[in-house]
């Protein structure tokens, strides 16, 4: 699991509203919840291949009523291959909400493909359901 604070869109989900990072013990330890439920998210990094980078950018940019659909294609989000392809996925341990963004590599560096993408309630249980 890594830390939300190294991943790229890391400062675009720090800045939602619903999303709090609480420091403690003189700002060495930080904690980031989804504020109406008060419960801790967990980052995760994914790595694909060309081909299964694109079937995950039509399911973040498929429409709400079309999801489930989407994710009986895509089936998992784990990954066991390097590729070209970099998904971030940070989910609360509660699995009502989820924030996701896909990023390509381009000349070593990490530029995104999908906005940072946010779900709530059900959406969001499915896209864990997926983890």
């Amino acid at each position: 699991m890594t830390k939300i604070t190294n991943l790229e869109m890391g400062r675009a989900l720090s800045k939602d509203h619903r999303i709090a990072i609480r420091r403690s013990c003189f700002g060495l330890i930080s904690r980031t919840v989804f504020t109406p439920t008060e419960s801790p998210l967990e980052a995760y990094r994914f790595e694909y291949p060309a081909d299964k980078g694109e079937q995950i950018e039509r399911l973040l940019t498929a429409p709400e009523d079309q999801l489930k659909q989407r994710i009986n294609t895509v089936k998992t989000l784990r990954s066991d291959s390097i590729g070209n392809t970099r998904l971030e996925v940070c989910l609360s341990v509660d699995r009502r909400f989820a924030a996701a963004q896909l990023f390509r590599y381009a000349d070593f560096l990490p530029t995104p493909v999908t906005p940072l993408v946010t779900y709530e309630g059900e959406a969001a249980q499915a896209i864990a359901s997926l983890l």
